[in-house]
């Protein structure tokens, strides 16, 4: 969904899942979310039983990992995992509302992926 798509969604109610890594919520995160590193997601799941038959937003920093996140999740029973597309880049460059410092690192986002060998 778009930003504005997504906005909405919220405005109505809909939960919100930031699949991004740790170090990354401190550049960009909105208010509410919950935060299950998309490593995690299967182990985690748990966590999200609330949501099995909801609609629900889920969110990293570009849309990939987010898109591959929604994939998971409906294969592990979850109906309606909805993907913001471009992440959260997208959601910041149409102006809205975000919590933390909002200085981007690159270096940031390297050292909070697992390298290829970690099997990740």
């Amino acid at each position: 969904r778009s930003p504005a798509a997504a906005r909405r969604m919220i405005e109505r109610g809909t939960a919100v899942l930031d699949v991004r890594e740790a170090a990354e919520l401190e550049w960009a995160r909105l208010p509410d979310s919950l935060h299950i590193p998309l490593p995690d997601l299967e182990s985690r799941q748990a966590e999200l039983a609330p949501l099995r038959d909801a609609e629900f937003l889920v969110i990293c920093h570009g849309g990939l990992r987010s898109g591959d996140a929604c994939k998971r999740l409906r294969k592990l029973g979850f109906r309606a995992p909805v993907n913001l597309a471009g992440g959260i880049l997208a959601w910041r460059a149409a102006g809205l509302p975000t919590q933390g410092h909002g200085r981007f690192d690159p270096a940031m986002l390297k050292a909070a992926r697992p390298s290829a060998r970690d099997g990740q």
